[in-house]
């Protein structure tokens, strides 16, 4: 859980700006790293959205990119949100 409030949002904060210069590599890698906490959690839609982008960088479907970004980002404030209400089971 400590990744979601101290990584995650540099990851995500470069990812804007990696989507408009058209860095694939920069958002192929974000999106991996970003899916990969997200399955920390479990099955999650922001997993799903870092999946989905991480598919378009590899196809070149840059048309689509800054809207998934935006959805990552919010799927994200989601998480972070619902941190206070989980309990962890150790």
């Amino acid at each position: 859980m400590e990744e979601l409030e101290t990584t995650t949002p540099d990851l995500l904060g470069s990812m804007p700006t990696a989507a408009v210069a058209m860095d694939q590599r920069a958002l192929r890698i974000g999106a991996h790293s970003l899916q990969a906490n997200g399955r920390d959690f479990g099955k999650t839609p922001r997993a799903d959205l870092c999946g989905a982008l991480e598919a378009d960088c590899h196809d070149g479907a840059a048309a689509i990119r800054s809207g998934r970004v935006a959805a990552i980002a919010e799927e994200l404030e989601r998480a972070r949100a619902t941190l206070p209400t989980l309990s962890v089971v150790r």
